[in-house]
């Protein structure tokens, strides 16, 4: 026996594939969404909702399908292909709300979801009461098996990387992706039914025959109301939980714009510091009142000043806007997400229990950035930090951001693209560093600080070529700190410029001391990158210079080679500063980067500073003479001194010296001495000198 297709049917089969997908779509985001309290009534009204328009269209794609013979179904058998159909769905919107969606579960998924999906039209052909029954071809439902799985893997994908991509779900976007579900669905479906083999002599066990037409009609009806309903309801839900701030902000501020537009951030239209700090107090009065927890997501960019310095500003500007388009499609619906000003965001995530319940929202946020943004034909990586805290386990408001950005540091120096909750560890490493932060104010007002000097002496004959400034502190608890634990301190506080420009007089004061005595001598300062963010660094020197009445000879400055290999174009101007000015510079810590070679001729600087561990094992090693031979002959092709750090041994020195190396610093010829003792130092260098007939002894200069 065999049947006929009545397209009227399968057009509206169709219409109900086409609404169920694009119900699959909304609800899939309001899951993805949903506060944690709530996810579980969406998936359940989005698996109801989804499943019944699953169902309908295989239910009326089968009574699309007419026999010569009237039928009816089984209430069970229909039922329970239902029951199946919502199954699925509740799967299905499971896998595509996740934050990211692994290859493995993608793979189990579509097992699953297609092996339930293509179980419904069989379930609901054999709800078919007819005697004998349906018989299969067994090829052909291996066959609709494997379609349904590789289509259901298809979906997953595609319904996961659309909502993960976070741009606009435009009309276009919907209706076309809607479409491709819609085929699938009926492609599930027809290769079903050419599975199912009827007998010649099969008569039907009705009493009376379904009208077909009417019972499809009933089905898609009830269905679409039933999808609409939802989408409505979705929708509504969906504007007030995003107006909701606006809303509790416009009525306690103002009704006109001028105010509103006060609150908002005129680059990226998201909610400004202002509008924050209000609205976090609002919501922690809330949760207080709910007993409930928020949490607050201090959100950093991590390298954006490269993106303006390699792109331009507005470049930089456009990736900002992208960013927060991003981030509030990251963010639950009623959440806040807001910008405090240059690539720092911060989000508003309201009631929640844990931090089980604030970990899928910010691996959201991480995600979001973490894909490829397009900005102007131009292809542009980057990633976030976030830091988290909660109230009000971390703290009440005043407190909360603080400790999210402290979170949010330790996020970075863990290897930035990811998060960190505030926690324990944390708070007492944070609480160190107020103690340090308050410490540094402390010497810095006391002079605590002191300035030691060590020399720079000529590779060949071991005079005195120069001296270079090391700082340090004798805390007057505490006892000596060395400076690699608070420089960074300080680096990181941002009290390094205060601490630098202390230097720098200080060694001008000591400098104009020692030319009053008739030594004259370089004095290298070591700068921080951070130093070189001030625009009128050159300047400032220059005005220390005339200040004391010093001549450019009398300081050189150095930078280590990280600063060089990180390198911002404001960097490179301040270096023309420097040569402009006629004030020598000089990198340090030469070879300790990996791209080492690359910046010898791309920076203009006068000399070059040999790591330490170049020289420590220079003895015993021979590849590491050949790799001094080699930076010292390129050096000098390029005109620039070498000098070699952490000499410490006569055959190292003598070894240097045969490699070319112009000029060397260690213990070898003096410890660091402090400027009460510098005098006595220089004598005892000077006497030692090996020095040729033509050279005028330090002492005869004195």
């Amino acid at each position: 026996m065999t049947g006929h297709f009545d397209f009227r049917l399968i057009i509206l089969s169709m219409l109900v594939a086409f609404v169920t997908s694009l119900s699959t779509l909304i609800l899939s985001a309001k899951v993805y969404k949903s506060k944690t309290s709530y996810i579980s009534q969406w998936q359940l009204l989005g698996a109801l909702t989804i499943g019944t328009g699953l169902w309908s269209t295989f239910f009326i794609g089968m009574l699309a399908y007419s026999l010569p013979i009237p039928v009816s179904f089984s209430f069970t058998f229909a039922l329970f292909a239902w029951a199946i159909a919502v199954s699925i769905a509740w799967l299905i919107l499971k896998i595509t709300s996740q934050s990211i969606l692994p290859n493995n579960e993608l793979i189990q998924g579509g097992i699953l979801a297609g092996t339930g999906i293509i179980l419904v039209p069989y379930f609901i052909m054999n709800a078919i009461r007819i005697l004998p029954p349906i018989a299969y071809n067994k090829p052909r439902i291996l066959a609709s098996i494997i379609i349904s799985m590789a289509l259901a893997m298809i979906a997953l994908r595609s319904v996961s990387w659309l909502r993960s991509k976070r741009f606009e779900m435009t009309l276009v976007t919907c209706v076309s992706t809607s479409l491709l579900m819609t085929l699938s669905i009926e492609l599930i479906h027809f290769t079903s039914i050419s599975a199912a083999v009827f007998s010649p002599w099969t008569v039907s066990l009705s009493q009376q025959a379904m009208n077909p037409n009417i019972a499809a009609l009933i089905v898609a009806l009830f269905t679409t109301g039933l999808i609409l309903g939802t989408f409505v309801f979705a929708l509504t839900h969906f504007k007030i939980g995003k107006e909701n701030s606006l809303v509790s902000i416009d009525n306690k501020e103002s009704s006109h714009d001028e105010s509103r537009m006060a609150m908002i951030d005129s680059l990226t239209h998201l909610p400004n510091r202002r509008f924050f700090q209000h609205h976090l107090e609002l919501s922690t009065q809330r949760n207080r009142m709910y007993n409930t927890s928020l949490a607050v997501a201090f959100i950093d960019l991590d390298g954006f000043k490269n993106i303006n310095d390699s792109y331009g500003h507005h470049v930089g500007d456009e990736l900002l806007i992208a960013v927060a388009s991003r981030l509030n499609s990251a963010i639950r619906d009623g959440d806040l997400v807001a910008r405090l000003g240059g690539d720092e965001f911060v989000a508003v995530i309201e009631n929640v229990i844990t931090e089980k319940d604030v970990v899928p929202v910010v691996e959201r946020i991480v995600q979001s950035i973490r894909e490829v943004f397009y900005i102007q034909d131009q292809s542009i990586n980057i990633s976030t930090s976030v830091g988290v805290a909660m109230s009000p386990r971390d703290g009440e408001m005043s407190k909360l951001l603080m400790c999210a950005d402290t979170a949010m540091y330790r996020a970075k120096s863990d290897g930035k693209n990811q998060f960190r909750f505030y926690d324990s560890e944390i708070e007492l490493a944070s609480d160190r560093l107020l103690e340090m932060q308050r410490d540094l104010q402390h010497a810095l007002n006391h002079r605590e600080f002191k300035l030691n000097f060590h020399p720079k002496v000529d590779g060949l004959y071991q005079s005195l070529i120069g001296l270079e400034t090391l700082i340090r502190w004798e805390h007057p608890q505490k006892g000596d700190i060395p400076p690699n634990i608070f420089i960074p301190a300080a680096e990181s506080l941002g009290l390094i410029n205060k601490i630098g420009n202390w230097v720098i007089e200080e060694t001008c004061r000591i400098q104009s001391n020692m030319r009053k005595l008739g030594i004259d001598l370089t004095i290298s300062i070591n700068l921080s990158s951070q130093q070189f963010r001030n625009e009128n660094l050159v300047d400032d020197i220059l005005s220390l210079l005339s200040a004391y009445n010093l001549p450019k000879s009398a300081l050189m400055f150095e930078f280590n080679e990280f600063t060089a290999m990180h390198s911002s174009s404001q960097f490179k101007t301040i270096l023309n500063d420097f040569k402009l000015a006629g004030i020598q510079v000089a990198m340090d810590d030469f070879g300790t980067g990996y791209s080492s070679l690359q910046y010898l001729h791309t920076i203009d600087v006068s000399e070059v500073k040999l790591d330490r561990h170049f020289v420590k094992d220079i003895v015993s090693n021979l590849k590491t003479r050949s790799v001094i031979g080699a930076i010292v002959q390129l050096a000098h092709t390029l005109g620039l001194i070498v000098v070699a750090e952490g000499v410490e041994t006569e055959e190292q020195r003598m070894i240097l010296t045969e490699l070319g190396c112009d000029q060397l610093q260690g213990y070898l010829f003096a410890q660091p001495v402090s400027e009460e003792n510098l005098v006595d130092m220089l004598d005892k260098i000077n006497s030692a000198t090996k020095l040729p007939l033509n050279v005028i002894p330090f002492s005869s200069i004195k």
